[in-house]
């Protein structure tokens, strides 16, 4: 009987301890190494598998977690910084890797510089093929080295180790609860090949400019809007010659459309044929479900290829583009300009014809879509220049005793402050900065229109 009295009292304490001692054990499975931590970050490499398969595809995880106000980087860091790098050689078991990339943020940083990549939490997934037929378990061993910035940014270097079962013959791979669903998570935000994304494209084109321009590339998404809630935003990839200013959007022709300036890091004499590129577009929803509910996590699209460069008189995409006059070109602008507006104001109706003459530019617009900033000052300009020269004619005339047969009404101030706005608010809507209902076809809207140089 006494016996059984201390068993009895025991029971409790037995139990309780084993309790705390399951709560503190780490979980099962959950295939991960252990954290490397520092003031700024932590990294680890995580699998999907309790038991993973023995041979075939298979992805890790290169999993961060960053402080507020620190981000690690995209494969394209912006001004500064570099992406992480992650070596797997010490695990001959895995084959064919690639650091995968999902989609970045824009970080505005100090000194006008930006940076693109990841602030809270992401998981870079790594593609891999594994081959460990005959083992019950293979060690992963990574040597992952990255840099983590706020304003400053400092490096770290680590190796990350783990033992990872590997299913028998005859057996099937296990899933991990816990690191399964948050590799797929962030699987699904790596962008997908637009060419593999059905009704979606995503074209690109380069405005090279004139003489002192920068170029510009001009980047169309069709099939989507906006994703609920998101700003759409283009990102380019890597590149030893040529650099990208910020990206604006226009909302013209009923595409999304971004146009970017290209920095050339060493500008060449003649612009070349095409350009390589690549680009992600990200904050997407296919069109009809982007303000809609159910539009579930916005899409992100990756293109790439050889990108037409186009100079004057070449259609763009969708017909957007700016014309952009070489000089040669502006000085017969500011020539013929002038001319019509001296013709133009022998006429007796003299603003309403003005606005008629400055629309004659409309088979220019509807070739190009819009005018460069350049190309509308020197139409502005030569009809304003004519203007006044047929107004100082009919002063002078009249000064000589003169009738004033035509051009008296360029002698009224008031006259003369009307013809100069609207002169001005043509050329603001040529240059798209201002929103008069001017609007001419675009490309799209016309037969035998091109897109990106192809046939439509």
């Amino acid at each position: 009987m006494t016996s059984r009295r201390h068993f009895s009292a025991f029971l409790p304490a037995a139990l309780a301890a084993a309790v705390l001692a399951l709560a503190a054990a780490p979980p099962a499975g959950a295939v991960a190494s252990p954290w490397q931590e520092n003031d700024q970050s932590r990294v680890r490499l995580v699998t999907p598998f309790d038991v993973a398969p023995a041979e075939g595809p298979i992805r890790l995880g290169l999993h961060f977690e960053t402080a507020p106000g620190w981000h690690v980087y995209w494969k394209n860091s912006g001004d500064a910084g570099y992406p992480p790098a992650i070596d797997l050689e010490a695990t001959p078991e895995l084959s064919a890797l690639e650091l995968l990339w999902p989609a970045p943020e824009r970080y505005e940083l100090p000194g006008d510089l930006v940076a693109f990549g990841y602030e809270g939490e992401v998981v870079y997934p790594v593609a891999a093929r594994i081959d460990a037929a005959g083992r019950d378990r293979i060690t992963l061993t990574a040597e992952v080295d990255y840099l983590v910035c706020e304003v400053e940014c400092i490096p770290y270097r680590y190796q990350l180790t783990a033992e990872q079962p590997v299913a028998r013959p005859g057996e099937s791979p296990v899933p991990d609860a816990a690191t399964a669903p948050l590799l797929a998570e962030w699987g699904a935000r790596v962008p997908e090949p637009v060419a593999s994304v059905e009704g979606i494209t995503s074209e690109a084109a380069i405005d090279w400019g004139d003489d002192g321009e920068l170029p510009e590339i001009e980047v169309v998404v069709t099939g989507a809007e906006p994703a609920s809630g998101v700003e759409p935003q283009v990102f380019f990839g890597p590149s030893d010659t040529y650099g990208t200013g910020k990206p604006r959007r226009l909302d013209e022709g009923g595409a999304l459309r971004f146009r970017v300036p290209l920095e050339l890091l060493a500008v060449p004499d003649e612009p070349p044929a095409t350009l390589p590129l690549s680009w992600v577009v990200t904050g997407l929803a296919r069109t009809g479900l982007g303000r809609g509910e159910g539009s579930g996590r916005p899409l992100a699209v990756e293109a790439a290829g050889d990108v037409p460069v186009l100079t004057t008189g070449s259609p763009m995409l969708g017909g957007v583009a700016a014309t952009r006059l070489r000089p040669a070109q502006l000085g017969r602008v500011l020539v013929m300009a002038a001319a019509g507006g001296v013709i133009l104001h022998l006429m007796p109706t003299l603003l309403p014809l003005l606005l008629l003459g400055l629309l004659v530019l409309r088979p220019v617009q509807a070739s190009h879509g819009r005018l460069s900033a350049r190309a509308a000052l020197a139409t502005a300009a030569g009809a304003f220049v004519g203007a006044l020269a047929l107004g100082g004619a009919a002063l002078v005339a009249h000064a000589a005793g003169m009738p004033a047969a035509w051009g008296s009404q360029l002698q009224e101030p008031v006259l003369v402050a009307l013809l100069a706005v609207a002169v001005t608010l043509v050329a603001l809507n040529l240059w798209g900065l201002f929103p008069a209902p001017l609007r001419f076809p675009s490309a799209e809207e016309r037969p035998g229109a091109t897109l990106g140089g192809r046939a439509a």
